[in-house]
């Protein structure tokens, strides 16, 4: 027997069953939309719609311009449209035909997670004369943080060292990106 949605069997005829569950309706097919004002600052301002969230982070869905509306990590302002509610984030991915990610609250975006570890390695730049012994002294997938070098942000570096977990060294290209201060 099929149910139709909000209707009852019937046992006999003129009879309605006293035991049967009765389906709940479908879920909406609809989104729910939230416009948002997103501020990146220096007048770039997209208006844009949340269509996803979780407990830190917005999906938002703007226009399709085929350009990136700023740097991973920046600043942004979000206002909801209806309250004027302000809400501090930092841009944390570029999606696909107009959408992006941004993550609730002032702290720094980082593609990956890092780890804290203390590694010997050798750096080597265009900037310098010759190989520099560095420390590796957190790492990710996406990048590491290094001492015993200070470079200009967008020097390009190569970095020889052995991970953790590995027997021998590795050679990874990158850039400075800047120098991070602990407090």
């Amino acid at each position: 027997m099929t149910l139709q949605p909000d209707t009852v069997p019937e046992t006999d005829p003129g009879e309605p069953a006293t035991s049967a569950l009765i389906p709940q309706p479908s879920r909406p097919t609809l989104p729910i939309r939230v416009p948002v004002v997103a501020d990146l600052g220096g007048g770039n301002v997209v208006h844009a719609e949340v269509i996803g969230s979780t407990a830190s982070v917005l999906l938002l869905q703007g226009p399709d311009t085929g350009a990136k509306i700023a740097a991973l990590g920046a600043p942004v302002r979000l206002r909801v449209d209806w309250d004027r509610q302000l809400l501090n984030c930092r841009l944390a991915a570029h999606g696909v035909g107009g959408r992006f990610l941004v993550s609730i609250g002032e702290r720094a975006i980082r593609r990956s997670r890092r780890f804290p570890v203390d590694l010997p390695g050798v750096a080597r730049t265009a900037q310098l004369p010759g190989p520099v012994d560095v420390r590796v002294v957190d790492l990710s997938t996406g990048g590491a943080r290094v001492e015993g070098i200070e470079l200009p942000v967008g020097s390009e570096i190569e970095l020889r060292f052995t991970p953790p977990g590995r027997s021998t060294p590795i050679t990874v290209l990158g850039f400075e990106t800047g120098r991070s201060v602990d407090t």
